[in-house]
């Protein structure tokens, strides 16, 4: 579906800051009569979360006392909050949990409205697909719902989707995502007009192509591996035989493999978690017993990538708890007893090679798990005076002055996935892959926060873990 923006629009495209298509987008949505619904499909780094923010900016302008919603994987909800403070001037906004709306419930008076005018409430997918919490927000008229990474509605949040589109509570409802294959949701999306980006056609506001026919500055960064790292590496495989067929160990053996390419310390953090649930006899969750169990894996590959499981739950995920558990302590062990990080040794040179280089001014560096950011911010914090960590749990007013200092003051931005989420890094001349994408679609995400960047991908040459970069096998690389 392909709308077309008349000319008398122009001023729209000036006054939000749009390229055509994020124009054509909003003034479809705002002239088509109530309820409106769109499924907006477009590839990484094409302004999906700009024109759905300027969407709320447009509609906030022309209603004061509008209600804004955002619905998005958890882990990302601060950008969003971010963004949508930076649109729209003295926004009332809040990042809610579940807790949260219950405080706000608490609050008011029998009779009252839970949610104020000139509001935008932002949580993430599962705490909005809680019958408690979906009574509340149907309680009032929501002028305008953004529900981000649609394809990871499906299961369990299937009926979140179902409700959101057929309630008209909700007047204006943009679903957002990348995929344009959305297993589970055919049906459901069926009659829900949909809106694909080309990205061949994609044309900024004075006409030069968004994606350029021109290839990405790709260049690796070998290091190795020792010998110790490798056997640690290489002992996750018993580890994982250990694990019960669940749904939850489907999911942990990907995030324990994710983590053990990204650090050493986000392996030792993960391990440690585990071994201590082992100690206190109470197990990790068997999330199969749970309707959100089918959905974890997806939300994860959009996230920090960081286990969060609860050690009250009873059940374990283990076949035999004692052999997890001697396995976890002697895993520990040599963690504990590593002499060095072969891979922070290849960022060290990189950043001080690039310090050669008086042009450069803006690095930014890509790390799949919070704990491993963590890690390589206060390594960089040595390098250099400037150094910033941007992750989920950054709220959007330290994001908003962080970003501020980082552009004008340059330096090196350590990040996870949320610099992915409508975050303007097109000054940035440094782009370095810390840890490898969990997807083709994220290095693309990645690439496209600076087009015109050089891109640095740290790569193990003794191969034990010989998939560790497949995501990218299909993007050409220059030496």
């Amino acid at each position: 579906m392909r709308m077309s923006v008349p000319n008398n629009d122009i001023e729209t495209i000036r006054n939000l800051r749009l390229s055509p298509h994020q124009a054509e987008l909003v003034q479809d949505m705002l002239a088509s009569s109530l309820p409106v619904r769109r499924l907006l499909v477009g590839p990484p780094g094409s302004g999906k979360t700009v024109a759905a923010t300027a969407l709320a900016e447009a509609i906030a302008q022309q209603n004061p006392q509008f209600r804004l919603l955002v619905i998005a994987p958890g882990a990302l909800t601060a950008a969003h909050e971010y963004n949508l403070k930076q649109k729209i001037p003295g926004l009332k906004t809040a990042v809610l949990s579940r807790r949260d709306i219950r405080e706000l419930e608490s609050r008011v008076s029998p009779g009252e409205l839970v949610w104020p005018a000139s509001f935008a409430a932002v949580m993430g997918m599962d705490t909005a697909r809680r019958d408690d919490v979906y009574d509340l927000l149907k309680t009032v008229s929501w002028d305008l719902v953004i529900a981000e990474e649609v394809h990871l509605f499906a299961r369990s949040r299937w009926t979140l989707l179902k409700r959101i589109i057929s309630d008209h509570a909700f007047q204006r409802v943009l679903l957002v995502t990348g995929a344009h294959q959305l297993p589970g949701l055919e049906s459901l999306l069926k009659k829900v007009p949909r809106i694909t980006w080309n990205p061949t056609q994609l044309r900024d506001s004075i006409g030069h192509d968004i994606f350029r026919a021109n290839e990405p500055r790709l260049k690796t960064v070998p290091y190795r591996r020792s010998t110790e790292e490798q056997f640690i590496v290489n002992s996750i495989a018993p580890l994982l035989r250990n694990l019960n067929p669940t749904a939850f160990a489907s999911m942990f053996r990907k995030i324990l493999v994710r983590q053990a390419s990204s650090s050493p310390m986000a392996l030792e953090r993960t391990l440690r978690h585990l071994r201590n649930a082992l100690v206190h006899d109470a197990g990790l969750p068997d999330l199969a017993s749970q309707d959100l169990s089918q959905d974890v894996p997806a939300e994860h590959e959009q996230t920090d990538s960081d286990i969060q499981s609860s050690s009250k739950q009873a059940r374990t995920v283990w076949k035999n708890k004692a052999t997890a558990l001697i396995a976890l302590t002697t895993l520990l062990d040599r963690i504990d007893s590593l002499a060095n990080d072969a891979k922070r040794e290849a960022l060290v040179a990189l950043i001080n090679q690039l310090g050669n280089d008086k042009n450069i001014k803006h690095i930014v560096i890509f790390c799949s798990s919070k704990v491993t950011a963590n890690y390589v911010q206060s390594v960089t914090a040595q390098l250099r005076s400037r150094s910033w960590l941007l992750t989920g749990e950054t709220s959007s007013r330290a994001m908003a002055g962080m970003l501020a200092e980082f552009h004008m003051e340059g330096g090196i931005l350590v990040s996870t996935a949320i610099a992915l989420t409508g975050i303007d890094l097109r000054y940035v001349q440094v782009l370095i892959h810390y840890d490898p994408p969990t997807s083709e679609e994220e290095m693309l995400s990645r690439l496209s926060r600076s087009l015109d960047a050089t891109n640095y991908i740290l790569t193990d040459t003794s191969r034990v873990l010989p998939d560790e970069w497949k995501p990218v096998q299909n993007i050409s690389r220059t030496a």
